[in-house]
């Protein structure tokens, strides 16, 4: 089944694809540390990719520190009509190359890096450009889901303090989700989701999704090599006493995002009315363009308060009975934070509806 996740939306797929008939469990914080060590990595990959607590690690320290021979990036871009960037208006502008100070092993050059993705790089390199740090380290919000209209659950997000992957000073996202009580008499589910990314470049380094149902376990774990430019997708599912595992290694662009980073990455973009982005996402060993706009500026009704927000409509494709049928929709606060405050669209059956109603603010880093 094809994936295909934006942001928060990716969450309410997993609520809807998880059915069971046991009451729900107590929400579970699964520790990833130990959902890396079930896929019998080697010593290698469990030292690259083992999260630890931050020892002052200063922020402008390289997203690597393994000494391998590197070479600019920048020059191995081939100069073609691809180099050169075409707007709607008709008006050509110079197209914004791969910064030369980004070092990617020697592999890379070796293994012929795809030229689609450097065509890619091209035109993400200038949304990166953007982007200004807009983290709030012990920021918690609390969405009700609303499916077809009823209380479906939960999502709660949380920002956790600063982590060390490898030496790398990693931000660290976290989504929990849960039934509704309502909604457990039919099926529950625990799910746990964690993304790291790198502070200095915010591109993501690790992400960890681990779905806990009466009737499987599922682990979906994806390592991202700065160095080789690739993923490599870990998938274990026990079922029935029976064991499904996938292991895919595949080239990845430099700049993406994850399907759930791309919601912090978004509140540093300092958004515009009239703004149109797109971006590559990652998702279990494959990509696709999330493109979003801008639409307009409006004050809407949040916990009681009048705030105004950024509408931003997102594309997105989603499989099975969340197939697509029009853009979902995003609210985010006009203010510095840029938070989160509502998310909507309509599915193949019925539509989705998720509402902020608990926010903690966090201490900006």
């Amino acid at each position: 089944m094809k994936y295909c996740q934006s942001l928060a939306v990716f969450l309410i797929f997993m609520l809807l694809n998880s059915c069971s008939s046991s009451q729900p469990k107590e929400q579970l914080d699964i520790n990833d540390n130990e959902v890396v060590t079930k896929f019998g990595l080697s010593s290698d990959l469990l030292e690259r990719f083992s999260t630890k607590k931050m020892r002052h690690i200063p922020k402008s320290k390289a997203t690597s520190n393994r000494k391998k021979k590197t070479v600019n990036y920048s020059k191995k871009l081939k100069k073609t009509k691809k180099n050169i960037l075409k707007k709607k208006d008709g008006v050509k502008q110079e197209a914004v190359k791969i910064d030369s100070t980004k070092k990617v092993s020697k592999d890379v050059v070796d293994s012929e890096y795809p030229e689609k993705f450097r065509a890619l790089d091209i035109l993400s390199k200038p949304i990166w450009s953007r982007y200004k740090e807009n983290i709030y380290i012990g920021e918690k919000a609390v969405y009700k889901m609303k499916y077809i209209g009823v209380t479906a659950g939960y999502i709660t997000l949380k920002t956790d303090p600063l982590t060390s992957l490898n030496g790398v000073e990693s931000y660290h996202f976290k989504a929990l989700v849960k039934t509704a009580s309502f909604y457990s008499l039919i099926y529950w589910l625990n799910d746990t989701l964690n993304s790291y990314v790198a502070r200095t470049s915010f591109l993501p380094l690790k992400y960890i999704l681990s779905q806990r149902e009466k009737k499987q376990d599922i682990d979906d774990l994806q390592l991202f090599d700065r160095e080789k430019l690739k993923t490599m997708f870990l998938y274990r599912k026990v079922k029935k006493g029976r064991t499904t595992k996938k292991n895919i290694v595949k080239p990845i662009p430099y700049y993406f995002q994850d399907s759930f980073s791309s919601i912090y990455f978004l509140r540093g973009l300092n958004l515009q009315v009239g703004d149109k982005i797109e971006y590559p996402i990652v998702n279990k060993a494959k990509y696709w363009i999330l493109k979003m706009k801008v639409i307009k500026r409006e004050t809407i009704d949040i916990m009681g308060k009048n705030i105004s927000a950024f509408k931003v409509a997102a594309e997105t494709k989603f499989p099975g009975a969340l197939k697509k049928s029009g853009d979902i929709f995003f609210w985010f606060a006009a203010d510095t934070s840029r938070r989160l405050l509502r998310f909507e669209g309509k599915v193949k059956i019925g539509s989705i509806h998720g509402e902020l109603v608990k926010f903690s603010a966090g201490k900006k880093l």
